[in-house]
């Protein structure tokens, strides 16, 4: 397994809308290498703000056990 934490936050401004997100991103897992079937998991918090009118989203993602399981998903 291979782990990517990706630290920071990332801002997308959309023009058309006058639009400023500011989100985190979570962590992505690339599993089942050594094995020749790949899949890739994220796990963690996604929080996102719209900073034009201060709405906040929160979305937990929550680890896959195998790859046949699906991916699960709250918030």
């Amino acid at each position: 397994m291979m782990e990517m934490n990706q630290v920071g936050l990332n801002d997308i401004f959309f023009k058309k809308y006058d639009e400023h997100l500011t989100f985190s991103k979570p962590i992505v897992h690339f599993k089942n290498l050594i094995f020749g079937s790949l899949y890739i998991d994220v796990d963690g918090e996604f929080t996102g703000i719209n900073m034009k009118t201060n709405h906040t989203v929160k979305v937990k993602f929550i680890e896959k056990v195998s790859e046949k399981d699906n991916s699960k998903v709250s918030g």
